[in-house]
């Protein structure tokens, strides 16, 4: 929903800075241009963000579009996926486990 949202944003500052000529005062027009530009360059980053995934060191990147769960995993590293999909993270890290018995009788 915030990919749609952030390019949507990104379309309305492209569309008000397109149309700052009709504004008469120099001023103004570098004003808005400027806050036009500024919000535009988030919402834009914003979106490329949402296209770029990040698979930590140390675990596996699951796939989940729209509660459909992909088959194949995604190793550590950068990937480009759908920006409606999110991607759940797994350890695949060994973890030492040590346990202590203590026993209530002695053995004979």
């Amino acid at each position: 929903m915030s990919f749609i949202v952030t390019l949507l944003t990104s379309l309305i500052a492209i569309l008000i800075y397109l149309n700052t000529d009709k504004i008469s005062s120099q001023k103004s027009r570098l004003v808005v241009r400027g806050i036009t530009i500024l919000i535009g360059s988030v919402a834009i980053l914003h979106s490329i963000s949402r296209v770029l995934v990040i698979v930590p060191p140390g675990n596996v990147g699951i796939v989940n579009f729209f509660g459909q769960v992909s088959e194949n995993s995604l190793d550590s590293g950068v990937h480009f996926l759908n920006p409606f999909s999110k991607v759940l993270n797994f350890s695949i890290r060994l973890k030492d486990v040590k346990e202590n018995i203590d026993l209530t009788y002695s053995p004979a």
